[in-house]
């Protein structure tokens, strides 16, 4: 009936949603499995169209049959245990764990977890009477056009019952809450960071400038350009900056692989990361110190003799 909208692409059960499959146990056993080895392997309920509704793709093998929605005989898992399993071929291989079953197919790795932990061995059981969730991929064209049809047919069915639902984008998004929080506050304070530097930066070459009016006239009656001025101020700070930043790319590069290391997916450190950065902070410093340098390259000799 869900089928019959429209709008509504695909429909499934499962027991659990795919942004969280927490339940796990060991005692799973195959033909030649090592004594020593028990992994502890994730599990779910599904029925034969919850590949189709999250576009999950076969490695080999083949998913439960259309129509079928308990299924006592077969069991799907995914390429993490076929890998543990180790067997060759896998499909036919008989999974004992309570029961035998036969693997029919085996699907490639999809994460079911926070993307801050590994892949971890998945079995996929087809038992729609233990489902918990109906899940449906629906178009964007009028999702609440959509979720109000899909009340109603509730109302219809199940109306003793409250209807519940929420959308898995979001669930997702509530996944990396903390690094999304976690990222808003290195900017806010990396950009005061930057504030006040250039702004320390800003008030000592204004004070170095004052100090040295009566340098920059003699530099200038003998013959010094602007830009010799500007250049030989800003080589002051860049040199500074340049120190700086070789004390910090240790220390940097350090906090940054210790906080990768709890992620189980992450990005390089690169050696490029820190030519930027390098390289923005010079920029930042030369364009904070060469007003003042400019100003005071500008400046009649003659005035700042007299000044003096």
């Amino acid at each position: 009936q869900l089928l019959a909208d429209p709008d509504i692409k695909n429909v499934c059960s499962a027991s659990h949603l795919p942004t969280g499959i927490y339940q796990n146990g060991g005692g799973y056993s195959w033909q030649g499995k090592p004594p020593e080895v028990d992994p502890l392997v994730s599990s779910t309920t599904v029925d034969c169209d919850y590949l189709n509704t999250f576009g999950i793709k076969m490695y080999e093998g083949e998913f439960y049959p259309e129509n079928t929605y308990n299924d006592t005989l077969h069991i799907v898992i995914n390429k993490t245990f076929a890998d543990i399993i180790g067997l060759k071929p896998i499909i036919g291989s008989i999974l004992e764990r309570g029961g035998k079953r036969t693997i029919i197919g085996v699907t490639e790795d999809f994460n079911f977890k926070p993307l801050s932990q590994k892949v971890e061995p998945l079995a996929m059981y087809c038992f729609s009477n233990f489902s918990q969730y109906i899940l449906c991929s629906i178009s964007s064209d009028d999702i609440q056009k959509t979720v109000k049809n899909i009340e109603k047919l509730h109302e219809d069915i199940n109306g003793d019952y409250p209807f519940e639902y929420h959308f898995l984008d979001a669930d997702y998004d509530n996944l990396y809450t903390s690094e999304a929080r976690q990222g808003k506050i290195f900017n806010i304070f990396s950009f005061l960071a930057i504030l006040i530097s250039c702004l320390g930066l800003f008030g000592l070459s204004s004070f170095m400038m004052a100090q040295r009016i009566k340098e920059i006239g003699v530099r200038k009656a003998n013959g010094a350009t602007v830009t010799n001025v500007v250049m030989l101020f800003s080589r002051y700070y860049i040199r500074w900056v340049i120190i700086s930043f070789v004390i910090a790319i240790p220390v940097s590069y350090f906090f940054i692989r210790s906080w990768l290391k709890d992620y189980a997916y992450k990005t390089p450190v690169s050696w490029w990361i820190f030519v930027i950065a390098g390289g923005i902070a010079i920029l930042i410093a030369i364009i904070t110190v060469t007003w003042q340098s400019w100003k005071a390259a500008n400046r009649n000799p003659v005035d700042a003799l007299r000044y003096e």
